[in-house]
């Protein structure tokens, strides 16, 4: 024990916060690629840490579409092995 606490709990949190990290960066490159293949370009992803919703994890995202048009949406993917893989889109990309 560290002052009264149990080095396993330290653990614990440490083994989450890597989890969740590892998610966030995985569906960071789900997204990148599933734009990139619609012909995105100068894409930004940005992970909305601990936005309320305890199933999915939260990301704004920029890109150039096609056309040369700047775009800014907001995505949703499920969290956790047995989840939904699909990218759910506030605005979907062309």
């Amino acid at each position: 024990m560290i002052n009264g606490f149990p080095v396993v709990w330290i653990l614990a949190i440490l083994l989450v916060v890597w989890w969740m990290y590892s998610q966030s960066e995985t569906h960071k490159t789900r997204i990148i690629h599933a734009l990139q293949v619609r012909g995105a370009r100068d894409i930004t992803v940005s992970a909305r840490w601990f936005d309320g919703d305890k199933g999915t994890n939260t990301f704004d995202v920029t890109y150039v579409n096609q056309q040369g048009q700047f775009c800014k949406t907001v995505c949703k993917i499920g969290l956790g092995v047995l989840s939904d893989p699909e990218i759910f889109w506030r605005d979907p990309p062309n």
